[in-house]
């Protein structure tokens, strides 16, 4: 069982960490292959084609709103060349229409939804019959032409890995990083609201990952948690971390601003190295529109 995972990034600077985490995170043989939406369809074929295409027995897509376009182009070509390997689509371009990519591009035999660490290597393992169909999570596909989903399962962030990513040039990389998964709050127009059970990696793990991006000077590290300040322990042992050991990486972080305690300011303002950025988001100054759209804040302690 081998598998080609294809990840079309937006830029070159934006590597594909969600397929590095699938790779990292199954037994299996996995070839990883980046290429980005600027590369016309003649370009990623002459790319692919150095692989022995025929070799794979899978070929997995992470889908999102600025690449789903060229996957679709892509895809029914790439099956010319290897007819017998089955397609995997997941993502959040995909995942909440399931049905409707299965019903309308036949050439896509599997969608997986929400977290695929462990329903990845879950159908790896189904391919090669070493479990049930009903066994993998998150698993939408089609049974006697008619939708079916198999169940929704989060994985343990203590056994999962945080992947490293095959790149030498971090120094001109932005590279996105997880600490938690899940959200709090449940705001309306947000799909993180869909996930309110926050966990978090263990520390250890997500410092290792920082150690190499700072030493390898990142140009800039995004921080995906949806309320990095929910923890207020864990976010300061992580600047700490950062204001310990940075060279010159710079670090966004997702915030609630009427969260930030006095002493969390105090602290922040007194790191020696000040490479940080802090997006809140204020979402709208009309208590109204918050209130209808489930999004409270203290808009005065915002103040």
């Amino acid at each position: 069982m081998k598998a080609l995972l294809i990840g079309i990034n937006s830029k070159y600077i934006h590597p594909s960490v969600s397929l590095y985490q699938l790779r990292a995170n199954t037994t299996y043989e996995c070839d990883l292959i980046e290429l980005t939406i600027k590369d016309r369809i003649n370009t990623i074929l002459d790319k692919l084609n150095k692989l022995e295409l025929s070799s794979y027995n899978v070929f997995a897509c992470s889908c999102y709103l600025w690449n789903i376009d060229k996957y679709l182009e892509l895809i029914p070509i790439l099956k010319t060349y290897n007819s017998s390997a089955k397609i995997v689509f997941g993502g959040p371009e995909v995942a909440y229409d399931a049905n409707y990519f299965l019903s309308n591009f036949s050439y896509i035999d599997y969608i997986l939804e929400g977290e695929g660490e462990l329903s990845f290597h879950e159908l790896l393992e189904y391919l090669d019959n070493k479990r049930s169909i009903n066994n993998v999570s998150n698993l939408h596909y089609l049974e006697y032409n008619l939708p079916s989903f198999t169940y929704a399962a989060h994985p343990d962030l203590n056994k999962i890995k945080l992947a490293t990513l095959d790149i030498l040039d971090y120094q001109n990389r932005i590279i996105y990083l997880e600490s938690s998964r899940g959200c709090p709050y449940h705001c309306s127009y947000c799909t993180a609201s869909l996930d309110n059970l926050v966990r978090y990696f263990p520390l250890e793990k997500v410092l290792n990952i920082l150690y190499t991006l700072m030493i390898n000077k990142t140009k800039v590290v995004k921080f995906l948690d949806r309320t990095f300040n929910a923890n207020y322990e864990y976010m300061m042992q992580i600047l700490d971390f950062i204001d310990m050991h940075n060279i010159c990486t710079v670090f966004q972080f997702e915030v609630v601003g009427e969260l930030i305690k006095e002493e969390a300011i105090n602290r922040i303002a007194n790191l020696k190295s000040k490479y940080l950025r802090f997006e809140i988001g204020i979402q709208s100054t009309y208590e109204p529109t918050n209130q209808i759209v489930k999004r409270y804040q203290d808009f005065d302690r915002l103040t």
